[in-house]
């Protein structure tokens, strides 16, 4: 007798899949000053990447990881930006 294989999606291509955020543990984010008029954030680690929104000259970023690439990713979830472009702030511990 064959056994019926069931019909429809399964459990995995049903459920929604949710976006994994990794922290490094140990580390806090880094802070940056930023050193352009006029600097874009990006949806992606791409400067083909849509642009989210910009911040401008001496406004303070915190980065919570770095790409191979140059970007940094911002800790509020908003995009990541091209770290050439700010400077780092130093920690007055």
């Amino acid at each position: 007798m064959a056994t019926e294989q069931p019909t429809g999606k399964n459990a995995e291509e049903t459920e929604e899949k949710k976006p994994v955020q990794r922290k490094a543990v140990g580390k806090k984010a880094e802070t940056y000053a930023v050193a352009v008029p006029l600097l874009n954030i990006r949806e992606r680690a791409s400067i083909a990447s849509e642009i989210v929104g910009t911040v401008a000259e001496g406004e303070i970023l915190s980065v919570v990881s770095r790409t191979p690439h140059g970007f940094g990713k911002l800790a509020d979830g908003s995009g990541y930006v091209l770290l050439e472009y700010v400077e780092p702030v130093k920690d007055d511990e």
